[in-house]
């Protein structure tokens, strides 16, 4: 997974801001129908969720490319993984006026809690999607066996990132 050119460097607390801001709104109005103080508490705890799980998950994923060797210096990996939660920061604020009229549209609660999971769920793969772009190695022909083992490597730790994050995800919707 050696990394591609990526774009110049972008203020940091820019990118945190973006990355708090989109999962903090989509949370809080998420839990609009449940007051105030539910609405304030998945609005803080979804940002802080998702950075636990991003510190959690992330040295894994750089440990499996260094061992299959494909890793990019772990720098450009830092960066990738920061304007991947700024992206998903950025879709979930796009996500969050639909999301929304579903919540205030919506009759049960289960069908709120579907609406949060499958913004929350699309905009975590687009940004995986992303990362994914920033991160691929791009030498050796046009999908060559670095190309499949970078993929397959990064398809597994999504995959598994996505699961331990929704594991999180439940209780603090519904708990």
């Amino acid at each position: 997974m050696s990394a591609r050119a990526l774009p110049p460097p972008t203020a940091p607390l820019r990118l945190a801001a973006l990355a708090a801001a989109g999962p903090a709104l989509a949370g809080a109005t998420v839990a609009m129908h449940d007051g105030l103080a539910v609405a304030a508490w998945i609005g803080l705890g979804l940002p802080l969720l998702i950075a636990a799980v991003a510190c959690l998950m992330l040295p894994a994923l750089y440990i499996g490319s260094a061992f299959i060797g494909v890793a990019p210096p772990l720098r450009e990996v830092a960066r990738a993984a920061g304007l991947a939660l700024a992206d998903l920061g950025r879709l979930m604020l796009a996500f969050t006026p639909a999301l929304a009229f579903l919540v205030a549209t919506s009759t049960h609660r289960f069908e709120t809690g579907l609406h949060a999971h499958l913004a929350l769920l699309g905009a975590a793969f687009f940004a995986l999607r992303a990362m994914y772009g920033r991160l691929a190695p791009r030498d050796a022909g046009p999908f060559g066996p670095r190309q499949l083992a970078g993929f397959l490597l990064f398809a597994t730790w999504s995959c598994i990132t996505l699961a331990i994050g929704w594991r999180f995800f439940i209780p603090l919707l519904f708990g």
